[in-house]
């Protein structure tokens, strides 16, 4: 199934959440507790990294992520003192579920816009 499209935008300065909830092409809830998931924001495609779930891009993996284990939702976060660091007006993502076999597939992606901060 083809990865979906949904631009998203971050208030500088406070939590991020996304809740996304994930059918199979039956329109059927799809159980997450066989897979793992991950994240990454970057100023292009081919970019720098901006933030990530991955260990590897430390110190700038902030975000987590929940895959609900009886259902199918996915939960992104990131914290407020992560989004008060963030300095850019526009990134790309994307969010890619990986199963126990190691197949994977991009769940979701597109456009991050920024709405920066006045008050901090």
């Amino acid at each position: 199934m083809a990865a979906g499209r949904y631009d998203i935008k971050i208030e500088q300065g406070s939590t991020f959440t996304l809740n996304l909830t994930y059918k199979d092409s039956n329109d059927q809830p799809l159980n997450l507790s066989t897979y793992q998931s991950r994240m990454k924001i970057k100023d292009s495609h081919e970019g720098s990294v901006i933030a990530s779930t991955e260990s590897g891009d430390a110190p700038l993996n902030t975000i987590s992520i929940a895959l609900g284990s009886s259902t199918n939702n996915v939960v992104v976060t990131i914290t407020d003192t992560a989004t008060a660091a963030f300095n850019f007006d526009h990134a790309v993502y994307d969010i890619e579920l990986v199963s126990n076999s190691g197949a994977v597939e991009r769940l979701i992606e597109g456009r991050v816009f920024l709405s920066k901060e006045v008050t901090s």
